[in-house]
């Protein structure tokens, strides 16, 4: 019972945005781990007021969420192409630099609209 409400307490920290002062749609509350191995400690703060070093690390972490993401991703289309895949070769681009420069240029046509 203890860990369901844990995981509804971080599905609804999770989904709870604000708006900035520059209008962009933001996650108001961030989860930093602390400690090692089995005795870490999630620890929630709202990014109005949490210090540097918390955001920092709330980052990093999420960040690395992503790496593992893609790995388990070109692993996937890895084993499709090798195993599945009687075609082209399927492609994966794991540089998202020309995606984000894109959502911001679409971003910003549409708030001078």
């Amino acid at each position: 019972m203890l860990r369901r409400c844990a995981e509804e307490l971080s599905d609804a920290m999770r989904e709870e945005y604000i708006t900035d002062p520059q209008g962009r749609r933001v996650r108001s509350k961030d989860m930093a781990r602390y400690g090692e191995g089995p005795t870490q400690v999630p620890l929630w703060a709202d990014i109005r007021t949490a210090g540097h070093e918390h955001m920092e690390i709330a980052f990093q972490q999420r960040r690395q969420q992503i790496l593992g993401d893609c790995r388990q991703l070109k692993r996937d289309v890895d084993s499709h192409n090798d195993n599945y895949n009687e075609a082209e070769p399927l492609q994966m681009v794991f540089n998202f630099t020309d995606d984000l420069a894109e959502d911001e240029l679409v971003r910003m046509e549409m708030a001078a609209d």
